[in-house]
């Protein structure tokens, strides 16, 4: 095994890519592209997991799967289909957008060379962030690849099971959402990305043009299609692997309808992209079977 300077791991910490912003022990914090400490509070995750076991679906660097544990889990199994070796972490890609994703991945085979020692200190092929912040935070949580559609295979039951920022990466959402309900014992939080905000949400201005708007109809004038309230965005021609922005009310319906007894919508909130600078809108779902 290797011997390696604290200065090499602060390296590898802060110069290597990261999905997650995780905080580690030597006043280290990975700089991840989202930073979910302050956002915690939206997810309305309970706050007591004891004696729980818990699904994190699409988990990525692990810093929900550390916070599950942290509330008390009893076990943590953490899964993704990225493999951070350079090939490709998911199949749920526009064919005419492939090379911008070997492009982005290739960035992950750098790595696999720039942090080889890294990797034989931790004892893993390829640096799979999860894997290195589970031995640093001395975690229990279980990590292994797999994909949300083959869920419904395992026969296997979680009591609590958590899928974030996924959804609105997938081709066949409603295959996903099926899944999601297969292994979920009592509660699932779903939370989305690049949603579509609801008309709470929307500014003032929107709000005075509604307002005309129903009085308009009166009179039989529309300004706003009717059926605005079950909008759906596709942008799978865009980057390629972002295929649906969901309007709340529309992704409560496909929850409904894949299974799941009950889906409350928790909380929106708006988080910031550190690499581009925009804002994401986030909305979180509770579900219940």
């Amino acid at each position: 095994m290797p011997i390696i300077s604290k200065k090499r791991i602060r390296d590898f910490i802060s110069n290597s890519y990261w999905y997650h912003t995780i905080e580690f022990p030597d006043n280290l914090t990975s700089a991840g592209v989202y930073d979910h400490r302050s956002a915690l509070k939206f997810y309305g995750f309970p706050k007591n997991l004891k004696g729980k076991s818990v699904l994190d679906v699409g988990a990525a660097d692990g810093f929900f799967s550390f916070e599950f544990e942290k509330r008390g889990a009893k076990s943590v199994l953490a899964i993704d289909t990225h493999k951070f070796d350079g090939s490709i972490g998911h199949t749920d890609i526009s064919p005419a957008k492939i090379n911008n994703y070997k492009k982005k991945y290739s960035r992950y085979q750098q790595e696999k060379g720039l942090f080889k020692d890294i990797c034989q200190l931790f004892r893993i092929k390829t640096p799979i962030k999860l894997l290195v912040a589970k031995s640093m935070l001395s975690s229990a949580v279980e990590f292994q690849i797999d994909s949300i559609y083959n869920l419904s295979s395992w026969n296997k039951k979680f009591d609590f099971v958590f899928c974030g920022d996924l959804m609105e990466h997938l081709k066949n959402p409603l295959e996903a959402l099926e899944n999601l309900v297969a292994v979920t014992n009592e509660m699932c939080v779903i939370c989305l990305s690049s949603c579509v905000k609801s008309m709470k949400k929307l500014p003032l201005l929107i709000s005075f043009i509604l307002l005309f708007e129903r009085i308009l109809k009166k009179f039989g004038f529309h300004l706003i299609h009717k059926e605005s309230k079950t909008l759906l965005e596709y942008h799978g021609n865009e980057a390629g692997g972002s295929f649906f922005h969901f309007y709340p009310k529309t992704f409560k319906e496909m929850a409904c309808a894949s299974g799941f007894r009950k889906v409350e919508i928790f909380s929106e909130f708006d988080l910031k992209n550190k690499k581009t600078g925009s804002y994401n809108h986030h909305v979180v779902f509770h579900c219940f079977v």
